[in-house]
């Protein structure tokens, strides 16, 4: 059995975070988790409100972290590492909650495989593929998918949910599950030390093993609530390019769609247009507008045999004009 500074007569170890019920005084009371930034406390339709507002966002962070300097001075709650985790959690979470507000309408896609809202990115440049309701930038991963157009919806609703199907569903958690993560891991930081702890102090192992069991148990809930919130700013990255790569696919099947309807449009307009004499074939009188029928001898002008007159003595009239001079 080891001995120490740390080891009693019983092998026992005194953890250095140690004070009363929670784990105050020391290094404090465990991490301050990224659950304190207000995980599940607002709400829009997905749990949370739409931070648009920047004097509400600042709001927001200065009561926030008036709390952690509370917790830091009055309890000694949290260490300065454990604050700088704290905030960095927070700084992370705001960004994401403003980042997957965008993308709120693949929530309804997801549970009820429909939706009426839009899907977006920034701005788009001159330079993009796609109409006004949905376009792909072709300089940066920005895109825009509608799904508000009666004509286009469920096609980009069916093509939307492919793109989602071929991924796993973490991609597409709802942003209150990733707030509620650091929620309990918060309320888990105020136990978790005084809870584990006393089964290393009680344990029988080398002064260096405990040293590290000892700050493994106290700055665990921190980092993970860090790592979370990165996680979840990673997520939403993966979902943008997911998004941006079915933004071009919808677009070019718009330009697709666009190109084949003015051909269609065209080639309805030629069929549409017939041949007519500018030059009555009968009395030799020239037409000076678009006549189907001379108005000297009345004959009517639609070409037969286009060997029966000279180059340019042609003219095309659409079938919906009625003139007949």
């Amino acid at each position: 059995m080891a001995t120490g500074s740390f080891h009693g007569g019983g092998g026992g170890h005194t953890g250095s975070h140690h004070s009363g019920g929670f784990s105050f005084g020391g290094f404090g009371g465990g991490s301050s988790s990224g659950g304190d930034f207000g995980g599940g406390y607002y709400s829009d339709d997905d749990g949370i409100v739409q931070f648009g507002d920047p004097v509400y966002i600042a709001t927001i962070v200065v009561f926030v972290n008036v709390v952690i300097f509370w917790l830091y001075f009055h309890f000694g709650a949290i260490n300065f590492l454990s604050f700088l985790f704290y905030v960095a959690t927070e700084v992370i979470l705001i960004i994401c909650v403003n980042m997957a507000k965008r993308t709120n309408a693949l929530r309804d896609i997801r549970a009820s495989g429909n939706s009426y809202g839009v899907v977006w990115k920034g701005e788009c440049s001159a330079n993009y593929i796609g109409d006004d309701d949905n376009w792909a930038d072709k300089n940066a991963e920005r895109y825009r998918i509608s799904f508000t157009q009666k004509e286009t919806r469920r096609e980009n609703i069916a093509e939307v949910s492919k793109a989602m199907h071929s991924v796993p569903g973490i991609v597409w958690l709802r942003t209150g599950v990733w707030l509620f993560i650091s929620i309990g891991l918060f309320i888990f930081n105020f136990f978790s030390y005084e809870l584990i702890i006393p089964v290393f102090e009680r344990a029988d192992i080398g002064y260096l093993t405990f040293r590290f069991a000892d700050n493994l148990v106290f700055y665990f809930p921190s980092v993970i609530s860090l790592l979370n919130a990165v996680a979840f700013l990673v997520v939403l990255n993966l979902r943008d390019e997911i998004m941006y790569r079915c933004a071009v696919r919808i677009a070019r099947n718009v330009e697709a769609t666009n190109k084949r309807s003015g051909t269609e449009h065209l080639i309805s307009k030629l069929l549409s247009e017939r041949w007519y004499h500018s030059v009555c074939p009968n009395c030799g009188s020239k037409m000076h507008s678009k006549l189907k029928t001379c108005p000297y001898c009345g004959t009517y002008l639609e070409v037969v045999d286009f060997s029966d007159g000279y180059s340019g003595s042609f003219q095309r009239i659409d079938s919906n004009d009625e003139s007949d001079g």
